[in-house]
């Protein structure tokens, strides 16, 4: 009867793909075949460019970008799902594929645990969620590393990114990061490899603030990893 109920909600009101909005199939889950087989991948073991973005800025033991980001694009559509549309399903998927690809090229295999760039509290409970957490909740199913979103906290509020220049950017997060106080959770960044997880980079200005306050808490190494690069 449950499943007999559940068929007819699903022809009045299908499960649409965060990609193009067409009805998904009973053996689709977020994302269609289609968009999944069009995926901007740019996931390479020759690409540097990411890491040539922080030279002299932050050093870094890798740095990959799963997908291109191109406005009105794919995989732009799939971030709006993401952040406005609250489709954290996709944020855990997208994570998922981008870990198994991961791991796949042996990237990441020294990381000892993953993290995502944290939301300051007051946003975390207006949103209700981190993409950021999502994506590397993901991330860590398919490179089958652990992970935790409470050792790097935001301790100041700011503005959002989206409308400030590169500079303006570079100004609205400096020094808002650090590591949790709590003693359990700096020890499982001191020594360690610790891969921070962000869902888009623009300027790098949030992941050089972020990555420096980690490597300032005695992180051995750190990479990063971001789902989309601009």
């Amino acid at each position: 009867m449950f499943n007999y109920i559940t068929d007819i909600i699903s022809l009045v009101f299908p499960e649409t793909c965060a990609g193009c909005s067409r009805a998904l199939l009973n053996t689709e889950k977020t994302i269609c075949l289609h968009c999944l087989s069009n995926l901007p991948v740019r996931l390479s073991l020759k690409s540097k460019d990411l890491m040539q973005r922080f030279y002299g800025r932050l050093t870094l033991a890798e740095a990959h970008a799963f997908l291109l980001f191109k406005r009105k694009g794919l995989t732009q559509n799939l971030l709006h799902a993401i952040k406005y549309k609250g489709n954290q399903a996709l944020a855990i998927e997208l994570g998922l594929l981008f870990g198994i690809q991961c791991k796949a090229l042996s990237m990441y295999s020294g990381v000892d645990l993953i993290v995502p760039v944290p939301l300051h509290k007051s946003k975390l409970r207006f949103r209700g969620f981190n993409q950021s957490a999502l994506i590397a909740e993901g991330m860590s199913k398919g490179l089958e590393k652990p992970y935790n979103q409470n050792c790097v906290i935001r301790k100041i509020k700011t503005a959002t990114q989206t409308k400030k220049n590169r500079m303006e950017r570079w100004k609205n997060v400096e020094h808002i990061f650090g590591v949790s106080p709590d003693p359990y959770l700096e020890e499982k960044v001191k020594n360690k490899h610790i891969l921070l997880v962000d869902d888009v980079i623009t300027t790098g200005a949030t992941l050089e603030s972020c990555g420096q306050a980690i490597l300032n808490a005695g992180a051995q190494k750190l990479s990063i990893a971001c789902l989309a690069l601009a």
